[in-house]
């Protein structure tokens, strides 16, 4: 084999847009894919959250990450195959199961207390059902305030949620809730179906 056969691919001009993105939010990026967040991988990262610094960080967290593999090789797993079936939530599945593209996003760092974190499930334009985030803790103090989180996704859903995507009959979204002043964010949006 000669060596122009034999090289590894190259991907310089990605790894340059990745480490320019990185500077111009700031220095500290959290990475995702189309659908997934890569939470299940910060065990590897040395402060055991997302944050990545660099492009080897973004490379790594992602290389280590159950739910970025699935978005690569499995995204459409629940999707319909049939092309006359109603689509299930609303995406057919390609022919080889795969997305055609697959983003990578870079958002900006906020280190956001997990406590705080809810899954809001939307089913035919209304919110049904919220719980929080992260389902491997117990956090006490929200059972002294859930009322009040209750109250507030339900205004952040309704005012600013529900007319916009309207278009979407039934989905998931993230919030992220401010204690200091309860101001909602949004985290995602995610299909309504089995893996959300």
């Amino acid at each position: 084999l000669d060596g122009a056969d034999s090289a590894q691919p190259a991907f310089e001009e990605e790894i340059e847009a990745i480490e320019a993105a990185i500077a111009t939010l700031g220095g500290q990026v959290l990475p995702k894919l189309n659908w997934s967040t890569p939470r299940d991988a910060k065990w590897i990262n040395a402060g055991e959250n997302l944050m990545c610094v660099s492009c080897s960080d973004v490379i790594l967290i992602l290389k280590s990450s159950d739910f970025a593999v699935h978005d690569l090789c499995h995204a459409f797993d629940c999707c319909d195959e049939e092309d006359d079936a109603p689509p299930t939530i609303g995406v057919r599945r390609p022919a080889d199961g795969r997305p055609e593209q697959v983003t990578l996003a870079l958002r900006k760092w906020f280190d956001l207390r997990s406590s705080l974190e809810f899954r809001c499930f939307v089913r035919e334009g209304g919110l049904i059902a919220v719980c929080q985030r992260d389902c491997s803790a117990k956090y006490d103090f929200l059972l002294e305030i859930q009322p009040l989180i209750l109250e507030t996704l339900k205004t952040f859903f309704s005012q600013e949620m529900q007319e916009k995507m309207a278009h979407l009959k039934s989905f998931v979204f993230d919030a992220y809730i401010r204690q200091s002043d309860w101001r909602v964010f949004l985290i995602d949006v995610n299909p309504y179906g089995g893996l959300t």
